[in-house]
């Protein structure tokens, strides 16, 4: 179709129609079959959209899919209804940009951006965690691309996103899907890259990577948010970087406990109580999984480099071994052809140098306040 269908109110009627009484009512099915399809349709309809050939009617269609989703996200349809509805609006842009590698970004729809955080500023019995989380995603790509993302909603995101990464999980929640949701909102909040005010972005990240009752992996998701943040590490800008790396450091020491004990396991061939297979040759032979590994130490290592312009000494100096056996051990693991009996044993090996290393860096806690008690004999 070409511009001048919308010169006549007819042909638009009909344009309009092939998606409101057809395409989109086709997503919204709630059969087995239908739901397992929602996925692909999604994919189809926004190649379409993307690959249409003429601005009038790309806007048009953009705005037409917004207007149309809307009261579907906010009736009581088929939860997966409602979040496909989410994912789509979140998909759309006002400007495709140039798909080339060095070519200008899209710029994401800022009217798509304004109903997506009227989602986060909801209360949870109307707006599920789950819609929220894709709320979320939807907002990380205005967050990465910047144009048109107004510093008014910049700051309703973080307001938002402050709100889920310092709230208690709701009981309707699981510890699962909650955990899920804070880490999708410290790595939104990263992307956004502002460190908020007195601090407050920086402050909520690093709660989630302190040792608590979040999962090593979470707390590793937490810690590369904080990379997003690292132009905002200037000095003067108010950010305790001490405390900041001994959390990490002690978030490199669990790391490099629990990958030892895995690595110790699989070096004994004692991997098979885990439901993993045998240690044979045969078609259940287990390999290490590096992939995890290194994300794991990748995640770390950012986080110490953000906040590097901004760390004092000693903590700065000390620090330095640390991240040198760690990326020792990233470097093993990055190997795609390694062997992985030799990163198994190298991880085992290497736990209790890094927990001394950690130490120097985060001393226990009665360590440190002993000796700020110990008394100056000196006078």
């Amino acid at each position: 179709r070409s511009p001048d269908t919308f010169q006549n109110e007819e042909e638009r009627q009909k344009f309009d129609s092939y998606f409101t009484d057809y395409i989109f009512p086709s997503m919204t099915p709630t059969s087995p079959e239908g739901l397992a399809d929602l996925g692909k349709k999604r994919t189809d309809f926004l190649r379409d959209l993307r690959s249409a050939k003429y601005p009038e009617i790309f806007q048009h269609l953009t705005n037409l899919t917004c207007q149309w989703w809307q009261p579907i996200i906010t009736d009581t349809y088929h939860p997966a209804v409602r979040n496909i509805g989410v994912l789509l609006i979140g998909d759309m842009d006002e400007n495709l940009g140039d798909s080339r590698a060095d070519g200008a970004p899209p710029v994401p729809l800022p009217a798509a951006a304004d109903f997506l955080l009227s989602l986060l500023a909801a209360d949870n019995d109307q707006v599920p965690i789950y819609l929220k989380n894709s709320a979320l995603r939807g907002l990380q790509r205005h967050a990465r691309y910047k144009k048109g993302f107004t510093p008014e909603r910049a700051q309703k995101l973080i307001d938002a996103g402050l709100a889920i990464g310092n709230q208690t999980r709701p009981e309707n929640c699981s510890v699962e899907g909650f955990e899920w949701l804070r880490s999708v909102a410290a790595e939104v909040l990263g992307e956004l890259g502002q460190i908020g005010e007195n601090q407050s972005v920086h402050t909520m990240i690093q709660k989630l990577v302190e040792p608590g009752d979040r999962s090593i992996d979470s707390r590793c998701w937490a810690a590369k948010s904080l990379s997003g943040l690292k132009p905002q590490y200037t000095e003067g800008c108010g950010v305790d970087a001490v405390a900041t790396a001994r959390v990490l450091a002690t978030l490199a020491k669990e790391i490099a406990d629990a990958e030892a004990e895995y690595g110790k396991k699989f070096s004994e061939g004692q991997l098979s109580e885990m439901g993993g297979g045998s240690m044979g040759y045969g078609e259940d032979v287990i390999k290490f999984p590096r992939q995890r590994t290194l994300y794991r130490l990748n995640c770390v290592l950012d986080a110490f480099d953000a906040i590097d312009a901004i760390l004092q000494e000693p903590v700065k100096k000390q620090v330095v071994p640390l991240k040198e056996s760690l990326l020792q051990l990233k470097k093993l693991a990055g190997q795609a052809d390694g062997i992985d009996l030799q990163l198994a044993v190298a991880l085992r090996d290497a736990a209790p140098q890094i927990g001394d290393l950690v130490l120097q860096i985060a001393p226990p806690e009665d360590a440190s306040k002993a000796e700020e008690a110990e008394p100056d004999l000196s006078l």
